[in-house]
């Protein structure tokens, strides 16, 4: 009896021995399996992509400055809206230097030691500032606050001209040399491969607006880039050089976007020190402003107005960096 029972117990020990082992087979089969369809899938995905916009339809502007997209660009940026174009803008400086920053602190400081603590006059409010007196929100203007100011009134030009600041790319370097501008256009021309680039003109009277032409059609003649357009004059060329180009005045293809042309302006224009507008834009070059704000328009540098059967045409740097 006793011999009977151990036969008994022994087979059931066998018994779920077997079952045990099958069990761990089918889990180890499926995990197998599972592991493997995991495998096929990773194989199956696509790339991660290296471009932000691959679409033909986008416009990048090269925006030197803050207050550039607006005093310059503002118009082909609005017209090109209206074509149903998407525009990217890339800032390329942070705009710390600006003299607008002694102005606004009423004297020379430290950052000026040839003229440390002199007085400066503001022509606009026709007075000395104290930015104690006055109430600063930020106190005595120092080099990072400018810097944090001025981008925060460039994107709120940028949303007045109906650019997202999801389409404003920050791509800044101290000093504009060929090799640092074309660094920076070729890394945008990465994020944005079939894009039409534009720029101010390689002929332009601000070195820095120039060199941004100089590089860009460099490239272009390379094949670097697929297209560009770098005839634009910047206010400054066009209206206060004194200096005459060959071109025409572009104007806005629907005359009420000049509100939005206004409402960006404004975005450099607002003087409100206790909340932290400071206008800093406007302290910098208030003639300009004034100017873009009475006559909206961009000049093009060009030898003949384009007509209906006559495109505009890519102009060729003939400047060679220094």
């Amino acid at each position: 009896m006793k011999k009977f029972l151990m036969l008994i117990l022994a087979g059931t020990l066998l018994l779920t021995a077997c079952v045990l082992s099958y069990q761990i087979f089918l889990d180890t089969d499926r995990q197998a399996v599972a592991d493997s369809l995991q495998t096929k899938k990773k194989r199956k995905q696509p790339p991660k992509p290296t471009w932000i916009d691959n679409g033909s339809n986008v416009v990048v502007y090269l925006v030197p400055h803050q207050d550039d997209e607006v005093l310059t660009f503002s118009v082909p940026i609005l017209n090109d809206i209206r074509g149903g174009k998407k525009v990217y803008l890339v800032l390329m400086s942070d705009g710390r230097g600006t003299f607008a920053r002694t102005v606004l602190n009423g004297k020379f400081d430290q950052k000026n030691p040839h003229k440390k603590a002199k007085p400066f006059y503001c022509r606009l409010h026709k007075r000395y500032h104290d930015p104690q007196k006055e109430h600063y929100l930020h106190g005595w203007l120092t080099i990072e606050d400018v810097a944090e100011i001025r981008l925060r009134e460039f994107y709120h030009a940028a949303e007045a001209l109906g650019i997202p600041s999801n389409q404003v790319r920050l791509n800044m370097i101290e000093h504009f040399t060929y090799d640092t501008v074309r660094q920076v256009i070729l890394q945008e021309v990465k994020n944005f491969p079939n894009a039409v680039f534009k720029s101010m003109s390689p002929i332009d009277s601000h070195k820095e607006h120039a060199m941004c032409g100089i590089v860009l059609n460099d490239l272009l003649r390379e094949g670097k880039v697929k297209q560009a357009e770098t005839h634009f004059a910047s206010i400054f060329t066009d209206r206060f050089s004194h200096k005459k180009f060959p071109g025409y005045k572009m104007r806005l293809t629907h005359q009420e976007d000049a509100a939005k042309v206004r409402k960006a302006l404004k975005a450099y224009m607002t003087w409100n020190p206790e909340h932290g507008e400071y206008a800093i834009g406007y302290h910098s070059v208030p003639s300009q402003f004034i100017s873009m704000e009475r006559r909206i328009y961009t000049k093009i540098i060009q030898e003949k107005r384009p007509t209906e059967q006559e495109p505009v045409k890519k102009q060729v740097a003939t400047v060679k960096a220094e």
